[in-house]
């Protein structure tokens, strides 16, 4: 399942706008999606702004950073004011560079917060059928694909099985004259 297709979800049963970090944590938990990296929540995040901002009819929008699905009404406890804290401006630091970003690529791991909510277990076994529906509809016989290619023997450059051959290392003239 995708991350946007486990957030729809997940946006169909809650009771209320979710954070980003909320959406990742209920989808990481319920088994929706098997992230690969070390920030998911960034991951869910991008795949959210990016479809809002490609698609102007997307099914999720967007209130003070918190999501909710287009076709539901938006829930009447909502809480007037979103954040405790005000935003965080910042400014390019000296060491950063001219262009304010940090020379390494590497991430701290996320530490996602508890799920707000539990999909229950009916919801988790049609999401388990529709998916391995939605496989078998893409592509039948791709099990027995990858079995035949695997059985079936490499040729080398010759045209004779057995394998891809190492080219042949040249050898320059001999250094004993």
């Amino acid at each position: 399942m995708t991350y946007m297709q486990a957030a729809l979800t997940i946006l169909a049963h809650a009771e209320r706008l979710l954070t980003v970090p909320e959406l990742t944590a209920v989808a990481v938990a319920d088994g929706l999606v098997r992230p690969r990296g070390v920030t998911p929540d960034r991951t869910m995040s991008s795949v959210l702004y990016r479809r809002m901002a490609a698609d102007p009819d997307a099914p999720i929008i967007n209130r003070a950073g918190r999501f909710w699905l287009r076709e539901r009404p938006l829930p009447q406890t909502e809480p007037v004011a979103y954040r405790t804290r005000p935003a965080r401006h910042t400014r390019p630091s000296a060491r950063h560079g001219a262009s304010g970003h940090s020379e390494t690529t590497s991430r701290r791991a996320t530490t996602l917060p508890p799920p707000p909510l539990r999909l229950s277990s009916d919801v988790l076994r049609a999401v388990a059928a529709a998916s391995v529906t939605r496989a078998t509809e893409l592509r039948p016989d791709a099990a027995r694909t990858r079995c035949r290619a695997r059985r079936r023997p490499r040729l080398s450059a010759t045209g004779k099985a057995g394998g891809a051959t190492r080219p042949t290392r040249r050898v320059g003239p001999s250094r004993d004259r």
